[in-house]
């Protein structure tokens, strides 16, 4: 009955707000796939899409594809991210994007891993809501492990939510080994997504 009442007084909008203060600590997997050949067979797409790398001329499209943009934009600005998009071509919007990371950042550092020359890592794959179950989400996996070994790496990182059995289905299919579990942290009002540990260690550190 309290709750009900409260949903009453208090705005829809300002209890979204507050929710998206609240922190969820969620285990991580990660995994490593080491390969030498690109996939030849990639996933077939409609031919309205076209696939390429973003820069900082696709701001405004990142700005609608993105609720919370802010904390992806300085992607764009260094040499560690690379951005992978589908464009829907009838309209010039994004459909899909997953990022890639050449160099260690500080992310990557938090979780005991340095990337070496041949080791790159992926991570953040999205697609747009009125462009799922097109078969983006496939190419796009595939995409980018021929993005990274034909960009010379024959490693690559990526971290799955140890709660989403359909991505773990995805990364084993595509080769990938489960190395190690770890502990994040998110405050999405905050932009902060992170280790646990190390967040409770330097909470006010600003990690991209």
């Amino acid at each position: 009955m309290i709750k009900n009442i409260l949903r009453l007084l208090i705005p829809k909008r300002l209890i979204n707000l507050l929710y998206t203060f609240k922190p969820s600590i969620t285990p991580v997997n990660t995994y490593l796939l080491k390969r030498e050949d690109p996939i030849i067979n990639l996933k077939t797409i409609d031919k309205k899409y076209i696939i390429r790398e973003l820069n900082v001329s696709d701001t405004e499209q990142i700005k609608q594809f993105y609720y919370n943009y802010k904390n992806i934009l300085p992607r764009l600005e260094t040499n560690a991210w690379v951005g992978l998009a589908v464009f829907d071509t009838t309209t010039g919007s994004i459909a899909y994007i997953s990022w890639i990371i050449k160099e260690t950042t500080d992310f990557i550092s938090e979780f005991d891993i340095k990337l070496s020359k041949n080791q790159f890592w992926v991570r953040h794959g999205y697609c747009h809501p009125q462009h799922r179950h097109q078969g983006l989400h496939t190419r796009m996996e595939q995409e980018r492990i021929n993005y990274c070994i034909n960009n010379g790496a024959n490693e690559i990182y990526i971290q799955i939510g140890s709660k989403n059995i359909k991505g773990h289905e995805s990364v084993t299919n595509n080769g990938f080994q489960f190395i190690k579990k770890n502990y994040t942290i998110r405050i999405p009002a905050l932009s902060v997504y992170r280790d646990f540990f190390s967040f409770l260690k330097s909470p006010f550190k600003r990690v991209i």
